[in-house]
């Protein structure tokens, strides 16, 4: 998930059809606490703004677009309130604007009128995956360790006590290491790999790929996977049935 911080409320966003779950599982751990917990999917919805001409878009209707990692903004579009998030999901500049469901049209309208550009979801992916962001049910699941999603320094502390899973955060880290990571990988062939596409180092297996699209920027196509330690070296080289893949480093630079 991705976790917000708000005036009066954490706002967590997540992929389709988790809420259930997760409202489930948060409400375990509710005591005394004076908490809410709601699902709203029908009420609410989502606009992601990126590329180098976002921020400035966005500072149309703000003194200054937010720019630290998950910053937020209250802001009104086409007369219509709405939230900014600052979210590197597709490259180093991005925002998610959040409004109601029912105001999204005039929302989108009103950017595209100042200059942004509407895309199509395969394009969204393409930039995801050359960024490096995970989707959870794909990339990651619950049998990832915290370590094997090489977020680190995104989404884990090392200091703080008394989490769920912190036993397992700091074991891990006091071995060094975890015996497979998420990995971007470019084939050399022109074949576009499929999800579950297994990888092989001298005939023994090394890992799977997990999302693929075919890379603009590197005129190849490109992967995220899980591959096993020993293998997932910048540069290391892998066979697979869509043909060789090289371990590179991501996100694009």
């Amino acid at each position: 998930v991705i976790i917000s911080c708000e005036a009066d409320r954490l706002v967590l966003d997540t992929v389709p059809g988790q809420a259930e779950r997760i409202i489930t599982h948060l409400d375990k751990y509710l005591i005394r606490e004076q908490v809410v917990l709601a699902d709203r999917t029908a009420e609410w919805g989502e606009l992601l703004l990126a590329g180098p001409r976002s921020a400035s878009l966005i500072s149309g209707a703000l003194p200054q677009a937010p720019r630290n990692r998950l910053a937020n903004f209250s802001i009104k579009i086409a007369g219509h309130d709405a939230t900014v998030h600052s979210i590197d999901m597709v490259g180093p500049v991005g925002f998610l604007v959040r409004a109601a469901a029912e105001h999204l049209d005039e929302i989108s309208a009103a950017l595209v009128a100042a200059g942004a550009i509407p895309c199509s979801a395969a394009t969204v992916e393409t930039a995801r995956i050359e960024a490096c962001w995970p989707l959870y049910g794909r990339d990651i699941t619950e049998h990832n360790l915290p370590q094997e999603v090489a977020r680190d320094a995104q989404a884990i502390s090392f200091t703080k006590g008394c989490y769920l899973g912190q036993e397992t955060v700091a074991r891990i880290d006091a071995l060094g290491h975890v015996n497979r990571t998420l990995c971007g990988l470019r084939f050399s062939g022109a074949e576009i790999p499929a999800a579950g596409t297994p990888l092989s180092a001298e005939d023994k297996p090394a890992g799977e790929v997990t999302s693929a699209t075919f890379s603009p920027r590197l005129g190849a196509p490109l992967a995220l996977g899980n591959v096993r330690r020993g293998h997932n070296s910048i540069g290391t080289r892998l066979s697979s049935p869509a043909g060789e893949a090289e371990v590179v480093g991501l996100p694009l630079s």
